[in-house]
């Protein structure tokens, strides 16, 4: 019996766990980026200074998708952050339109 409970909360906390992980990516388009700064700081005993390059990408693609989010919004696009599913494609228009000006 106490094996059932211990399944049983196992379960909900995975089901817990792919809940969160699915928000966040919905929520942040950066995630990836995030996990593998946290995952270098790591794997370098927290030493900052090893891990400039994620921070740095990290913070340019916070930058890119807010950028993204207001153009859309001073056009009046709904939703502001494109979905997940989308977000490859409205990337690439971006890119696009940013190499133009």
């Amino acid at each position: 019996m106490a094996d059932d409970k211990q399944k049983h909360r196992f379960c909900d906390n995975q089901h817990k766990k792919s809940a969160y992980e699915a928000a966040m990516h919905f929520k942040n388009p950066c995630v990836k980026e995030h996990q593998m700064t946290m995952q270098c700081l790591d794997e370098t005993g927290y030493d900052r200074a090893q891990c400039d390059k994620f921070y740095e990408n990290y913070r340019n693609c916070k930058k890119f998708w807010s950028w993204i989010t207001a153009e859309r919004k001073r056009k009046g696009i709904k939703p502001h952050l494109p979905d997940p599913d989308d977000r490859e494609a409205v990337k690439q228009e971006y890119i696009h339109l940013m190499h133009q000006t």
